[in-house]
């Protein structure tokens, strides 16, 4: 079967003016035809939204419909990703961070698998991982297997993505009804991937996984990490109250003993202030974190 109905590609930025040209491009570049872009700007206070308009004067008419959106005050990832939503008006919304890229056959290719699946609204894919830039010689792993969970119920999906969900959010790919019908993006919790999968499923939209590469991931010093630090504790705070309040539900006696292990260890890590560029480091925390999420598993 083959589709066209608008597909709406999303695009949320901050600071991103090194980055948000590749993505930019890599939109145009798509084999998939209808497409409309939306870039939505949470008050960047370098040259992102410069950059945009200029490309966007250059390149409309490429897409269906092109926006961009602007605010005078930095409101956070998930009211920046709502803003854009509201502005969405494809049957599919394929979001894109403007420092990662569609692979040339990533919208197509989605759109395929949505046909031949007609009860699916919420679907994610492969990742390829590249540092600094997606030059071939950086590319690192492809990641994002989700099969084991998408291969389940969804009483075991919702349970399996609140403990430890492995769903690739870069490469996700969401219908628009749904994600209007469960409210947009929480923005409780200060970050957004986890709590809205929760929600997906949680009002009846199963996972549905597509083993194909879409999307290019690229890895470089984000909102999780400080610089020269192994993590931000603020993230690992906001993560516990939204495990606290909307997974704890669904784990077992194991489960919640993992889960405060783990908090004990973060806090740990945090108060000796270990240095992530350290080899070792890394080693004894990953190797930690592991340990203690296969005891609950």
């Amino acid at each position: 079967m083959e589709c066209n109905e608008l597909v709406s590609v999303r695009v949320v930025s901050y600071n991103a003016e090194q980055t948000i040209l590749d993505t930019l491009e890599s939109i145009k570049n798509q084999t998939y035809r209808n497409i409309e872009l939306i870039v939505s700007d949470d008050c960047s206070k370098d040259k992102t939204v410069q950059i945009v308009r200029e490309w966007l004067a250059q390149n409309e008419s490429r897409f269906v419909r092109t926006k961009l959106l602007t605010v005078d005050h930095n409101t956070g990832v998930c009211a920046n990703m709502n803003r854009a939503l509201k502005e969405c008006e494809g049957v599919w919304i394929k979001g894109i961070a403007a420092d990662d890229i569609l692979l040339p056959n990533c919208v197509e290719d989605y759109m395929n698998f949505v046909s031949n699946n007609p009860n699916c609204r919420f679907v994610a894919s492969l990742a390829r991982v590249y540092e600094e830039n997606f030059a071939p010689e950086n590319y690192r792993s492809t990641m994002g297997d989700c099969s084991h969970i998408a291969n389940r119920l969804i009483n075991d999906q919702i349970a399996m993505v609140a403990f430890h969900h492995t769903i690739n959010a870069p490469s996700c790919f969401y219908n628009k009804n749904m994600l209007l019908e469960i409210g947009g993006y929480d923005n409780k919790y200060g970050y957004e991937d986890h709590p809205l999968y929760l929600t997906i499923l949680e009002n009846g939209n199963a996972l549905y996984y597509m083993p194909k590469e879409t999307v290019g991931y690229r890895i470089h010093n984000s909102t999780v990490f400080d610089t020269g630090r192994l993590f931000k504790y603020e993230f690992v705070k906001q993560s516990k109250k939204f495990r606290k309040e909307r997974c704890f539900k669904y784990y077992t006696c194991r489960q919640k003993l993992s889960m405060r292990m783990t908090w004990m260890c973060y806090a740990f890590f945090d108060f000796f202030n270990l240095n992530r560029n350290k080899k070792a480091n890394r080693f004894f925390f990953r190797g930690i974190m592991s340990l203690i999420y296969r005891f609950g598993e």
